[in-house]
């Protein structure tokens, strides 16, 4: 069974929440593995929709769920996006040398911030959204509904529409997590739906961004220099021929800045000692994680330190500040 009790021949197995994990297949009277070979963001959304969610709410690193057991029952899968089920995707069977796939699906969404890690809560259920109200929400509860879009905690919560009101459902009221739980589903709440409040009390919160993934190096100021991602407990260096602002945007905006001001390619920060971890970088600038975006193989890289990639950010504070920071 998945989500919402759809059932299913695919499962996620071994992840902090129901809605992530290694993907398994059930074929043949078995559960096996999926290879990540060419593995790509259409067919996450796949593969969530199998289980009853709307789609993936990021691709996360192979192998991040540790090797599964069994046969590996296809490989090479290639998805449109379209497609109702894996099994009408083109794919390969069954040798794998690379790990197994990992896919976080979607249940929670933060609507009407400015970042992408605050916003109005809403919840995925009976096939569509939702909101919470309530006069207060606590910290514990703003942990859990972070935790399942991926971020690491909680930074604050917001009562009375700080975002905006919704135009659809209340669902949820009086929400209330000890902080443990791994879905909102397992928290103590009213009856689904049989709401008393307004959309003038909908919740917000504001997640505790994943900024260590990125950092900047070299630069005067913090937010210029070479862009450095971490990875399998290293920091790896972006290279190539050049870096699109819609690319630079997505680095900025993991670091918890407001957009990119520019680009630079050449080494123009200095070159690094270290692996050079990406390489062709394409992102359209919606994309929460590097990890969605279009690049080649992870630390498959054909090009040379001297061409390892620089960000300039939009800094979160005033010209004056600048000055004083540089006088």
């Amino acid at each position: 069974m998945s989500y919402d009790g759809v059932p299913s021949n695919v499962r996620l197995a071994d992840g902090s929440t129901s809605n992530q994990g290694r993907v398994e297949l059930f074929m043949n009277g078995v559960w096996g593995q999926v290879c990540s070979t060419n593995w790509h963001m259409p067919n996450s959304h796949v593969v969530c929709r199998m289980l009853g969610y709307p789609e993936a709410e990021k691709e996360v690193l192979s192998g991040r769920y540790g090797e599964g057991r069994g046969p590996i029952q296809m490989t090479r899968v290639w998805c449109s996006g379209t497609e109702s089920s894996l099994m009408s995707c083109a794919s390969d069977c069954c040798y794998c040398s690379h790990s197994h796939v990992a896919v976080f699906c979607k249940t929670v969404r933060l609507i009407g911030g400015v970042l992408p890690f605050e916003g109005r809560v809403e919840i995925y259920r009976n096939a569509s959204w939702s909101t919470i109200c309530g006069a207060s929400l606590s910290l514990t509860s703003g942990h859990v509904i972070c935790k399942m879009m991926g971020y690491p905690g909680v930074s604050s919560i917001s009562c009375c529409a700080r975002y905006g009101e919704s135009g659809g459902l209340i669902a949820l009221q009086d929400l209330e997590c000890t902080g443990t739980e791994r879905s909102l589903i397992t928290c103590r709440h009213s009856d689904w739906s049989n709401t008393t409040c307004a959309h003038a009390q909908e919740i917000g919160v504001i997640c505790t961004p994943n900024i260590t993934s990125v950092r900047l190096i070299g630069g005067v100021l913090p937010f210029e220099g070479r862009v450095e991602v971490y990875r399998n407990a290293s920091w790896g260096t972006i290279c190539g021929s050049s870096l699109s602002l819609k690319s630079g945007h997505v680095i900025c905006k993991m670091m918890g800045y407001p957009g990119v001001s520019s680009t630079s390619c050449c080494a123009r920060y200095g070159e690094s000692s270290g692996l050079i971890a990406m390489q062709d970088l394409e992102c359209t600038g919606t994309e929460r994680s590097l990890i969605t975006c279009r690049h080649s193989d992870w630390s498959n890289t054909t090009c040379a330190h001297a061409q390892e990639m620089g960000v300039i950010c939009t800094p979160n504070i005033t010209l004056g500040q600048i000055n004083h920071i540089l006088y």
